[in-house]
């Protein structure tokens, strides 16, 4: 079974125990107790890659920090629906919240200027 079928089955079956319904709780601390730290205002932009983001919780969570931009990357189909789903519920703009259907070792970043956190 190749990759892509494996996880698009997992999404369909509703065989998605990673997914605890929000963001990583470790997560949401480390990002409200140490942000500034995580990122410095000393910089004005911060890109962060979230390669099998699932429904996109921390893709989203991360966006939340002042100045960081993020891109999810999510194999299945199924899977990138599901996160684009809750990002445009949630009502996080585009240009801090970009997901994309993509094979995380196929992905090349249109930037071409690297990430910050991966």
């Amino acid at each position: 079974m190749a990759q892509t079928d494996f996880w698009e089955s997992a999404w369909k079956e509703n065989r998605t125990n990673w997914d605890v319904g929000g963001p990583t709780p470790a997560l949401v601390t480390v990002l409200s107790e140490h942000a500034e730290t995580l990122f410095p205002s000393s910089k004005l932009s911060w890109r962060v890659l979230i390669p099998g983001c699932g429904r996109a919780y921390d893709v989203v969570e991360f966006a939340k920090t002042p100045g960081v931009s993020c891109i999810g990357l999510e194999l299945s189909e199924t899977g990138f629906a599901e996160a684009v789903k809750y990002r445009d519920a949630i009502g996080v703009p585009r240009d801090k919240v970009d997901l994309l259907h993509h094979d995380f070792f196929k992905f090349v970043d249109p930037l071409e200027c690297g990430f910050d956190v991966l």
